[in-house]
């Protein structure tokens, strides 16, 4: 295990942000700082880290900050970078969902990692920057990696159902061909699919993959992501079972159960549950996460863990338990 970080929040005072805050306050590895520069603060929520654990740095010795988390809605990260020129040595974990694809992952110099740590853990574990994936593009994708890696993949009907937590989080991609509104923002499904693609092509290596065919929906839940998706599929459903658990059988937060998957198996964790289930020709793929934890937060954590060689579930496990000791 490496050496205790020091890290820093840059964003609003968003679900995402005090949940990642509060994971890293536990973190045995962290120490949390508040961070200013020459004129003025920059906006994270002094009242947090000025209360003992945390200390005002300015400018000119902001070199003590290991890594930085940079949160808020689309566009903010870039705006800090612009107005901000850190040195290169304190490497960026980005929430805000600006540099996720091949388009923009090049920024001021920095390039940025799909950090989804199922697909890519050894090149997270090198990287200096890091594009958080979407909620919903990650529980969608990890129940279609291992078919991906087995090129078994046909035309995919997904529906995916977020707990209104999500919905206060997913920001306005924009108008596209396929956008639907969740309590009244709108969500490119086109945005999510590419996202998603980009992920399986890194097994499929085929320009022409198939057809992802997904449709978001409000849950009357206020937290949590389940998705269901569907595809011919000629293999039984026993070999299926085979092939998740092999793929996954190193990954400490994916679980292949074959039991029917409830949200509240992974609420406040940040684990993945996918259950399988077979119908005819048709494999019918569940799978759920908490859209705070593992789709945001959690994540995060887990990918500054690898990028700074602390074992991947440190911060999360202790975590999970004591929100289990709360109830």
């Amino acid at each position: 295990m490496g050496l205790k970080i020091t890290a820093a929040i840059i964003g609003d005072s968003g679900l995402v942000y005090n949940e990642l805050f509060n994971l890293l306050k536990i973190h045995p590895m962290v120490t949390l700082v508040n961070i200013k520069n020459d004129r003025d603060e920059l906006p994270v929520r002094k009242s947090d880290l000025l209360d003992g654990e945390g200390s005002a740095i300015s400018k000119k010795n902001n070199n003590l900050v290991d890594l930085l988390f940079i949160c808020g809605k689309s566009g903010s990260a870039k705006s800090f970078l612009n107005k901000n020129k850190l040195p290169k040595k304190i490497k960026i974990i980005c929430l805000s969902g600006e540099f996720r694809t091949e388009a923009t992952q090049l920024f001021e110099g920095r390039r940025f990692m799909y950090g989804l740590p199922e697909l890519k853990k050894e090149l997270i574990q090198k990287a200096n920057n890091i594009s958080l994936p979407g909620a919903m593009a990650t529980c969608v994708t990890l129940g279609l990696l291992p078919i991906a890696h087995k090129k078994l993949l046909n035309d995919i009907y997904t529906t995916g159902i977020a707990g209104t937590t999500e919905n206060h989080m997913i920001g306005n991609f924009g108008a596209g061909k396929k956008s639907h509104k969740i309590n009244e923002v709108e969500v490119d499904a086109d945005i999510v699919e590419k996202e998603i693609k980009r992920s399986l092509f890194h097994f499929s290596k085929d320009d022409n993959l198939s057809s992802i065919h997904f449709v978001p929906w409000k849950g009357e839940f206020p937290r949590g992501i389940f998705v269901t998706s569907q595809l011919k599929c000629t293999e039984s459903l026993r070999e299926m079972y085979y092939i998740f658990e092999k793929f996954y059988e190193d990954r400490s937060f994916i679980h292949i159960s074959k039991e029917p998957v409830f949200l509240k198996k992974v609420l406040n964790t940040n684990n993945c549950f996918i259950n399988l289930e077979k119908a005819g020709d048709i494999l019918v793929i569940h799978t759920a996460i908490d859209n705070l934890m593992k789709g945001a937060a959690g994540q995060a954590i887990q990918n500054m863990n690898l990028m700074f060689g602390f074992d991947e579930t440190l911060g999360l496990i202790e975590s999970a338990k004591k929100q289990v000791s709360k109830k």
